[in-house]
């Protein structure tokens, strides 16, 4: 996968982020893409035989789609899927780091549909005017 398509379809949060706001900024991309998003998320916990919590091995994880509008769809894509990703440093914490979304493996930025890069960069500009505004 070539590092343009890794930064584009990898977003960074401006700071680490709680999953109620990553379901915010969930659903201001659903707003703003005027699409449907949909999100799983699953916890793992893991107790010792004492029944004492390990949470060096707990952790979150949210993975889902944005099913777009027609005129997204007319671009050549039907979905988006993305992940919501930790970086390692912060792999055990319940915050989260940013968006990625899932690439076709070994398909350069260009052949990947228009509708999908679309996506991926009005995502980014999303997230971009929401931690702008949490800001002010």
């Amino acid at each position: 996968m070539s590092e343009d398509v890794h930064s584009r379809s990898k977003i960074k949060f401006d700071r680490t982020a709680g999953f109620g706001v990553v379901e915010e900024i969930l659903t201001e991309v659903g707003k703003g893409l005027t699409s449907r998003v949909r999100y799983t998320i699953t916890k793992t916990k893991e107790f010792d035989p004492t029944g004492r919590d390990m949470p060096e091995t707990n952790s979150i994880n949210i993975y889902g789609q944005v099913i777009v509008n027609t005129e997204i769809i007319k671009m050549g894509a039907s979905l988006a899927v993305f992940e919501i990703y930790r970086d390692s440093r912060n792999m055990n914490s319940q915050t989260a780091n940013g968006i990625k979304f899932q690439t076709i493996p070994g398909y350069e930025l260009g052949k990947h549909p228009k509708g999908e890069v679309f996506v991926w960069d009005e995502t980014r500009r999303i997230v971009k005017e929401y931690f702008e505004r949490i800001r002010s």
